[in-house]
């Protein structure tokens, strides 16, 4: 059942109807919203950026909800007028308003165009799209595996309830040189200028056997990364990576077929260059920690 403000969506005859690419009409209500203000500051004179991420600097926005579904009537004069009756009560909005689903209830306002197609003889399809200003993110900090470097700040893939697909991006690039303004007479100017932002893609993948477990998983993504600091990026195949996310993530795929399954997939910025890492400790794997019992990392070039 999906209720808008209240009402029953099957009161227009809106039938909800799967998304391409996924087995649920909702889509983005698991995304992780983006941050606001400023995340970085890439300082001309050195590699890389400084990144932002002291606790008062880490606060997030909204995020885009979309709901796909068929308007049916027994002719086109009749589809056309429960689809205006839909509009009229949304138009009728002086706020956020309750969107309840079978997925969770959110509270929204239609952001963009609603967007519709007559496809046949009464059929019109549909797609509202919804922002969510306020997210309220859940999840527990998962445990960091004894002896494990692997995984984020040595919380195993297996552990956050994942699988790691992948990483992409600028991960054998030399990041872009921070530009300069030049100005030269009758000639080409140029400059030879730091290296910026590297930018990753991570890519991950969830299996659950539940809805539950499944939101579970999500949780301890959205434990990890809205953290204070940068996190540490330890893969079998790749060197360390300390990074940091402003853009969030987004959630797609998401199945229902013998377990819950979805993509993640995470843009990072790497807030130095890359290089060897070890944790600080003794040949029997007794690790120093800080005071908060987080392993100590040192790294060079």
């Amino acid at each position: 059942m999906y209720k808008l403000n209240g009402i029953n969506l099957a009161t227009y005859n809106f039938i909800p109807t799967k998304q391409s690419g996924s087995d649920l009409a909702l889509s983005g209500f698991l995304d992780m919203p983006s941050r606001t203000g400023k995340c970085f500051h890439n300082w001309p004179g050195q590699h890389g950026v400084e990144p932002y991420t002291s606790v008062n600097e880490i606060r997030f926005g909204g995020r885009d909800l979309s709901l796909f579904g068929h308007i049916v009537a027994s002719s086109r004069e009749q589809a056309v007028e429960r689809l205006a009756n839909l509009y009229s009560a949304i138009d009728g909005f002086g706020g956020l308003v309750p969107l309840a689903t079978d997925c969770g209830s959110f509270q929204v306002y239609v952001k963009e165009a609603i967007v519709g197609e007559y496809k046949a003889e009464g059929i019109l399809k549909v797609t509202i799209p919804f922002r969510e200003p306020i997210v309220q993110l859940w999840g527990i900090m998962p445990p960091a595996t004894v002896n494990n470097d692997y995984g984020i700040d040595g919380i195993a893939w297996s552990t956050m309830g994942v699988v790691l697909i992948g990483i992409e991006g600028d991960r054998y690039n030399r990041a872009q040189s921070k530009g300069a303004d030049i100005t030269a007479y009758a000639k080409e100017g140029w400059s030879i200028g730091k290296t910026g932002e590297s930018k990753l893609i991570l890519k991950l993948f969830l299996k659950q056997p539940t809805y539950q477990t499944f939101l579970a998983a999500i949780g301890n993504l959205y434990s990890i990364w809205s953290q204070p600091g940068e996190r540490n990026l330890i893969t079998t195949d790749d060197v360390h990576r300390r990074v940091f996310a402003c853009e969030g993530f987004s959630v797609t795929d998401i199945r229902n077929d013998d377990g819950w399954y979805g993509m993640v997939e995470m843009p990072l910025i790497e807030s130095q260059l890359s290089g060897v890492a070890t944790y600080l400790g003794d040949n029997q794997g007794n690790y120093i920690t800080d005071n908060l019992n987080n392993k100590i990392l040192l790294k060079w070039q």
